[in-house]
């Protein structure tokens, strides 16, 4: 069941909201990825991801789980979900890299 509901539009899960609020780490560093995600560019990118992907990607950047709370809920093993997450920040990567998504501003530590 909650496979399913995690198949809803990103619109029913966040309401009016136009960014998201991802924890840091779970997005690639090379990115400069700040911790808000244009609702945009989640959607852009999780229509390019393949189904199972696509269901941890809501539950984890959409709905706020954590990828511990996203695999349990979709019956799935903690590293299948977190090779989701690694698939879906690569994605995110490479859309910038060719110009598709935005740009984040560089971090340096």
């Amino acid at each position: 069941m909650c496979a399913e509901m995690a198949d809803v539009c990103l619109e029913a899960l966040l309401g009016d909201q136009t960014v998201v609020s991802v924890p840091l780490g779970l997005l690639p560093p090379e990115t400069g990825f700040l911790g808000e995600l244009p609702l945009s560019e989640l959607q852009a990118t999780l229509s390019e991801m393949r189904r199972s992907d696509r269901r941890v990607g809501l539950l984890v950047f959409a709905a706020g789980l954590s990828p511990a709370q996203a695999a349990s809920a979709l019956g799935l093993s903690l590293d299948r979900a977190l090779s989701s997450i690694n698939r879906i920040g690569k994605r995110f990567h490479d859309r910038q890299v060719l110009g598709l998504g935005p740009k984040f501003k560089a971090t340096h530590s």
